[in-house]
């Protein structure tokens, strides 16, 4: 892994984990309401169908709908092949 990438990587992690805390403290705190959505497709030239996809959703939920195991926290791969990153999800595992 490269000293850019790595750098990257410890960028965007830091980033989703401010994005997380200020998210939380405006929904508890009742700033804003538990209902934003983004959704972004993106070029990703040699993976997949030659597209990434970001999403970012808030929503009102359950203790039952929580995936039991995740620990709330930000997860990245890089992929060495091509530079890039992706986001991992509980659903990955």
């Amino acid at each position: 892994m490269t000293g850019a990438a790595q750098m990257r990587k410890e960028r965007i992690e830091r980033l989703l984990e401010e994005l997380a805390y200020e998210v939380t403290r405006g929904v508890m705190e009742r700033e804003i309401e538990p209902d934003i959505h983004f959704h972004k497709l993106f070029p990703c030239v040699g993976r997949g169908d030659d597209m990434a996809q970001l999403e970012f959703h808030v929503w009102p939920a359950s203790k039952s709908t929580a995936p039991a195991r995740w620990d709330g926290k930000a997860k990245l791969r890089l992929i060495e092949s091509d530079k890039t990153a992706r986001k991992e999800t509980p659903h990955d595992r």
